[in-house]
């Protein structure tokens, strides 16, 4: 009976489909923050000379952004930390799209997670600016939610401060005080 059940266990492992693969463009993520041109976004033209396909490349950063947002909704608390990386990368390059993304997004995920997103900003405090403003951006962003700034800074300032510790807690909560 035991070599049946191992035989039917055996059987289901090598049944299993693969796992699928993961989307994870390292390369892309590291070339952003990096403001190097990516090998794969260079095309050559009829003439010889080559091209930057800059759409391509912002298409496929749009692809990860979405790709991670939806890793970071189902739970993936390692998501989180590339997520908020790629914050980071879009405000100090500038990227406007990314940009009105995050203030758009951010807030709706810290209010489902806020442990898991302060756990990434007290691990990885160069996160911390990035994730401030744009936590502060929600609150008016295309005029909306500006009446929900007060409260939610009533309602977290305590978890905020607990999990970052005051000196990161205050710094962060800053971010919201800033007109």
């Amino acid at each position: 009976m035991k070599m049946l059940l191992m035989a039917l266990m055996l059987l289901l492992v090598s049944c299993a489909p693969e796992p699928a693969k993961e989307d994870v463009d390292a390369g892309l993520i590291l070339s952003r923050l990096l403001a190097v041109q990516d090998a794969r976004f260079v095309t050559v033209e009829k003439d010889g000379a080559k091209a930057y396909d800059f759409l391509a490349e912002q298409k496929k950063w749009g692809e990860q952004y979405n790709w991670y947002k939806g890793k970071v909704d189902a739970g993936d608390s390692i998501a989180v930390k590339y997520w908020l990386l790629m914050g980071f990368i879009a405000d100090i390059h500038n990227d406007a799209e990314l940009a009105e993304a995050f203030s758009s997004d951010l807030v709706p995920v810290y209010e489902k997670k806020p442990e898991q997103v302060l756990g990434v900003l007290r691990e990885l405090p160069f996160l911390l600016p990035s994730t401030g403003r744009y936590m502060n951006n929600h609150f008016g962003f295309e005029g909306m939610n500006a009446d929900k700034k007060t409260p939610f800074i009533d309602s977290n300032q305590e978890i905020i401060c607990r999990i970052l510790g005051d000196e990161l807690g205050n710094q962060f909560l800053s971010y919201f005080k800033q007109e």
